[in-house]
């Protein structure tokens, strides 16, 4: 549902848990990443890449806002462990440490042609 047929803009967003049991996920959570500035967009993806965090795993409710388990949010082809949004939420407070602070990190991939390009997308995730 959304603002067309509530008449506000829910606060809950349709997910899954397992490929299974249906759920939601709070706006808020959902995206996290989103909300968050340059600077501090920068020092959270340098905080995952030297955390090797792969995944954040969402609170997952029911439509009465009930917990009922963990959405997994990651990036596809990504290999590294998950944190629970409370970890990411804590991290922030502390300004995402990690030692390459809030510069940017470019971390590719970088092709020649387009040609190595499209082998690479042929094969697999690129990241």
């Amino acid at each position: 549902m959304d603002i067309r047929y509530t008449g506000y803009e829910p606060d809950l967003i349709a997910a899954e848990m397992d490929g299974e049991q249906q759920g939601y996920v709070t706006k808020e959570d959902r995206f996290y990443e989103s909300d968050l500035k340059n600077d501090e967009f920068h020092a959270y993806e340098n905080w995952r890449e030297e955390n090797n965090v792969s995944g954040v795993a969402l609170p997952m409710y029911d439509s009465e806002h009930n917990l009922i388990g963990e959405h997994m949010a990651s990036e596809n082809g990504r290999k590294g462990k998950t944190v629970t949004m409370e970890e990411v939420r804590e991290a922030q407070k502390q300004g995402f440490p990690n030692a390459n602070g809030s510069q940017f990190i470019d971390r590719g991939p970088h092709f020649d042609t387009i040609e190595e390009a499209r082998e690479a997308a042929l094969n697999g995730p690129i990241f």
